[in-house]
């Protein structure tokens, strides 16, 4: 019994230690957690992209008898045969009234040749058998017709006659072969009138050259019922000159027919969940027969697995490229875990609210594919990281929008191309007005991009209205939500954006008052220190914004005591002379604590922290140091005693504003702050930091750094610029440019 319970307690002991190897592994492997980023990533988007569950199969036949009720177990569709879809295509080629036309050119051609006819008629009357002479013009009538032909007396009136009466017949038009449409099995045709009108004629209503005698003898009976032999001569002239006329507009009548078969959809009809398709103990029929095997066809194993295995491997592909360009191209995101969770986050939400979208929606209305929020996770990672990122998120949620909405091409490119915009009009957001900026041109380009893709595949114009309707709401609906979650984001991920710096930068945030209050020198500093920063970041392409805000607050630990640096202290009271160099180098190195602190009380965002943090790096207090020096006999000071407890700055705007920092107080001792002297300044100041290795952590180049002395010394030499003379005044003394010593003197204030 002792042994089984040793037994016992050693394997709980080596369970405890397993689970805490593990735990140890993961929090403080770097590779490990960005493996499993990436893991769980996979496993979210292949969740929001996996096909539907598999059914157990059932054999059924038609007219046999069901020996259980077969229910669906979810929503799908049974599909039209081969047979039924070519059935309805003719049934709507024969529903589609040809589009017909009077041609008014051949009309006009008609009624030039009856006064031509009449002319020779006229010419020809001189002499002659009549009816000999009408057989010659192609006219068979009666010796009494063929007579009053060439009666001066009636021709001028028979030519009036026949002039109006085939006016009236080519006007109303006349077809050239009606059979030919009894073969397409045509109902009738669409005659369109002058005015853009249309009728609907049946055929039967048709005149051709077949049935167009009795019609002509009809009509000259009318005009002529008292005088027989005059009806017979106006009718054989009609039927003489008269032409079909009515011409089929054949690209209208197609274009017909094909807007007819767009909207012939290939789904017979579907078959909702828990709907009973079979019923024990009746007779199966052959629509039931369908929607069964329609049921194992969408959701066969193989098929199941077939459909995930292939969306795995799109999706992990696509995963796996982003990790790659992100870890060879922004290499401060990869190395940031919080950074790397916030942008997976903001991936699963996109592709979460898109499959919801889907799922409520697409079944019903195809169309709403188009909802896919792409443009949700370019806008947040464009405002919270960069716009390049944005556009690479762009790429990548353009992709799984396609992929997740079952490898839908029109919405990965309308996805692709509005998410693009969304992050390019981003690229400069200063206020949360650009997004409403955002919101028009995603909407413009999801309009254009699907306008094209509808234009190529011949949509109707309806079709075409009724599609940009669903990219438009998909568009304003992803702007809207990237809106509402931008705050969320930056208040759980303590990250920032430039939209939420500008509100800090806000000189009635209550804390900067409360600086200006409490230590105005500090507060003023603080100021100066914003500006030069934020115009240095902005020579090598920094964020400038970041650095003006961080300069704002990075000394707000200087509230707690403020007459302990200089800028604050009056010229008689100087507090540091009653208290021993080691006290003082505590509060001095104090304020970054504090100021840590005090920042997190006021919830500021975890970037300005960090540089509140990090201005001095661990940096050496050398006032304090030196003084200690002097008094040190035994030779026992340590230098850490003197130092600032860091970080070191891990960003470029972090070291931008340590050396603006510097470099502002530094410039205070200078007699003559001309050009020379404070380029010479700054540059000692920085290779200072780098001999010290305060920039190791950082990604700035030294490139960059000089750019950065550089547009600093300019900075303050435009602060310290010389006085004009004034004949009362007395013009001080020009100082000579002379060479700096390699330690800057830095006064007592950090």
């Amino acid at each position: 019994m002792a042994r089984r319970g040793v037994k016992r307690r050693l394997e709980r002991i080596r369970g405890q230690t397993t689970i805490r190897r593990l735990r140890h592994l993961i929090l403080h492997n770097v590779g490990v957690q960005r493996i499993l980023v990436a893991v769980g990533l996979a496993i979210a988007l292949l969740l929001f992209a996996s096909p539907e569950r598999v059914t157990r199969h059932m054999d059924v036949q038609e007219d046999e008898i069901a020996e259980s009720d077969i229910i669906a177990p979810y929503k799908f569709p049974v599909y039209k045969s081969e047979e039924t879809l070519e059935s309805e295509r003719e049934r709507n080629e024969k529903e589609v009234a040809p589009v017909f036309y009077v041609d008014k050119f051949t009309t006009e051609i008609v009624l030039s040749q009856v006064g031509d006819f009449f002319s020779v008629l006229e010419s020809s009357s001189k002499g002659g058998n009549p009816s000999e002479q009408a057989r010659r013009m192609g006219l068979t009538l009666s010796s009494d017709s063929s007579s009053a032909l060439f009666d001066t007396s009636v021709r001028q009136q028979l030519e009036l006659a026949v002039t109006s009466i085939i006016k009236r017949v080519m006007d109303e038009g006349i077809i050239e072969d009606i059979a030919e449409l009894e073969k397409r099995g045509v109902a009738g045709v669409s005659l369109m009138g002058d005015e853009g009108g249309e009728t609907l004629v049946p055929l039967d209503e048709l005149v051709d050259p077949s049935n167009i005698d009795v019609y002509l003898e009809r009509l000259a009976q009318e005009r002529y019922p008292d005088q027989p032999h005059l009806a017979e001569a106006m009718a054989g002239i009609c039927r003489l000159m008269i032409r079909p006329n009515l011409v089929e507009d054949k690209m209208l009548t197609q274009q017909r027919v094909q807007e007819k078969q767009d909207q012939l959809g290939p789904i017979a009809f579907w078959v909702l969940k828990d709907e009973k398709i079979v019923e024990e103990h009746m007779r199966i029929t052959a629509e039931q027969v369908a929607a069964v095997t329609a049921m194992y066809e969408y959701a066969s194993p193989g098929r199941i697995f077939l459909l995930w295995v292939g969306r795995a491997f799109l999706m992990l592909t696509i995963i796996a490229i982003l990790g790659i360009y992100v870890y060879k191209n922004f290499r401060q995101i990869y190395d940031s875990l919080r950074s790397l969770l916030v942008m997976a986050l903001i991936v699963v939400l996109t592709a979460g609210v898109g499959r919801l979208l889907i799922f409520i929606f697409v079944d019903r209305l195809p169309e709403a594919g188009l909802l896919f929020p792409a443009a949700v996770g370019s806008i947040l990672i464009t405002l919270l990281f960069s716009v390049e990122m944005g556009m690479v998120m762009a790429l990548f949620l353009g992709f799984a929008g396609g992929i997740i909405t079952g490898l839908d091409i029109n919405v990965a490119l309308v996805s692709l191309v509005g998410a693009s915009v969304g992050a390019i009009t981003l690229t400069s957001a200063r206020q949360r007005m650009d997004l409403i900026k955002a919101a028009i041109a995603v909407s413009v380009a999801n309009v254009v991009v699907i306008l094209g893709i509808e234009l190529v595949e011949l949509a109707s114009w309806g079709q075409i209205l009724y599609t940009c309707a669903w990219g438009l709401a998909g568009a304003l609906g992803s702007v809207l939500l990237a809106t509402m979650a931008l705050p969320l984001f930056e208040h759980f991920s303590g990250l920032v954006s430039n939209i939420k710096l500008l509100e800090l930068s806000n000189l009635n945030h209550p804390l900067l008052r409360k600086l200006a209050a409490e230590a105005v020198g500090t507060y003023h500093h603080s100021i100066v220190v914003g500006n030069l920063a934020a115009s240095a970041a902005d020579a090598i392409g920094a964020n400038g914004l970041l650095c003006r805000v961080g300069g704002y607050y990075h000394d707000i630990g200087k509230m707690n005591n403020p007459e302990y640096f200089v800028e604050n202290q009056s010229d008689d009271v100087k507090p540091h002379d009653s208290i021993t160099p080691h006290m003082s180098s505590l509060i001095i190195s104090g304020h970054i604590k504090e100021g840590v602190t005090i920042a997190t009380s006021y919830k500021l965002p975890v970037v300005i922290i960090d540089i509140v943090g990090e201005h001095h790096g661990t940096s050496l207090i050398s006032f304090f140091y030196q003084k200690a020096l002097q008094s040190d006999r035994h030779k026992s000071l340590d230098e850490g005693d003197y130092r600032y407890q860091g970080p070191t700055p891990s960003s470029r705007e972090s070291a931008i504003l340590m050396i603006a920092d510097s470099a502002e107080s530094a410039s205070r001792s200078l007699t003559h702050p001309n050009l020379a002297n404070l380029r010479n300044l700054i540059r000692t100041v920085v290779e200072t930091r780098i001999e010290d290795g305060q920039f190791n952590n950082c990604d700035i180049t030294l490139r960059e750094m000089r750019l950065v002395v550089e547009r600093l010394a300019k900075d303050l030499s435009a602060i310290y610029h010389s006085r004009v003379s004034y004949p009362s005044e007395e013009a001080p003394p020009l100082l000579p440019e002379v060479p700096l010593p390699t330690q800057p003197v830095i006064p007592p204030k950090e």
